[in-house]
């Protein structure tokens, strides 16, 4: 037993290893900004379409679900996400192909649903506005309430890493 789980943490690190390389490769190529060139940097719906897309396997970009596993992995080894049973080994060793993405589903800007792994991710995204009293709350009931056996995700989005109320 204790050999697995030594196994486990050296190709956790080994991942890890890699995402890191990867970033620090973005690093020298010249990334542009669409929503800046199209006067769109602080309009939040916007923003959630475009994410929405991303996040959608089905869609024609090519990333398949690479985009949700990256955005995973980054919302876990970054702190952004908190109170979770969900691993980064659990995140890089899964398929998201049958990911469903809701926009606004119970006022929650994005929620991301995958069945065959019984997980839902929960995203509010905040550009500009603050949340509203009790919002977090509101959107973690709704999630436990229709999702009672799936396992949680809850993203809090900002551009400037505000904390949210609500761990």
């Amino acid at each position: 037993m204790e050999n697995h789980s030594h196994m486990k943490i050296k190709l956790q690190s080994l991942v890890e290893d890699l995402d890191f390389i990867e970033d620090e490769l973005y690093k020298w190529i010249n990334l542009t900004n669409i929503f800046s060139i199209l006067k769109l940097s602080r309009n939040e719906i916007r923003h959630s379409n475009f994410l929405s897309f991303l996040f959608n396997p089905k869609e024609n970009h090519g990333y398949a679900d690479d985009f949700i596993k990256d955005f995973l992995k980054t919302s876990l080894t970054s702190g952004m996400t908190k109170n979770t049973d969900v691993s980064y080994f659990d995140v890089a060793l899964s398929n998201y192909n049958d990911t469903l993405i809701y926009r606004e589903k119970g006022n929650i800007d994005l929620l991301l649903v995958s069945d065959s792994n019984k997980l839902v991710v929960c995203i509010e995204n905040k550009i500009d506005a603050s949340e509203s009293t009790n919002q977090l709350k509101k959107y973690q009931n709704y999630v436990e309430k229709n999702y009672p056996d799936y396992k949680n995700i809850f993203v809090f989005l900002t551009p400037k890493g505000i904390e949210p109320s609500n761990d």
